[in-house]
């Protein structure tokens, strides 16, 4: 659960700081989505590595649980958020006003509440349907 809550406070921030303007910035600096794009790769090399070192993959039964820092990361080194954050706000802000500071504050909000929803339903899911089959499974045998 760490991991969760701190890829979802990474992606409210994110998304707040994209819907204040970072887009642009990103539009005017290529440089910074490709070095983006890079750490990316890296970060998920090391995830691999990680996994690799965890012993989940040789049968142990108690894999290192995953941190914060680890959800903070997730996001910010996937620059596939970056671009559906984007996407999102030309769909969504109406117009840079006034009152866009606060329409960038709803969006941001009801998009990271969804996308944490949907985050702990699928992890339930994930917990949940492996034991049901094993379940039918053993009633079938």
């Amino acid at each position: 659960m760490p991991a969760n809550i701190g890829y979802h406070v990474a992606t409210w921030l994110v998304t707040l700081v994209i819907g204040f303007g970072f887009s642009v910035t990103m539009a005017d600096y290529p440089h910074t989505f490709q070095a983006l794009k890079t750490g990316g790769a890296f970060y998920v090399l090391w995830i691999a590595w990680r996994i690799l070192k965890s012993g989940a993959l040789a049968g142990s039964q108690t894999a290192k649980s995953t941190s914060f820092l680890d959800g903070v990361l997730l996001l910010v080194l996937n620059p596939k958020a970056y671009i559906i954050i984007m996407l999102m706000f030309t769909q969504f802000l109406p117009k840079i006003d006034s009152e866009a500071a606060f329409a960038v504050l709803l969006i941001t909000s009801i998009f990271t509440l969804n996308n944490f929803l949907a985050f702990v339903v699928w992890r339930q899911l994930a917990i949940k349907l492996p034991a049901d089959f094993e379940q039918k499974r053993v009633h079938k045998d």
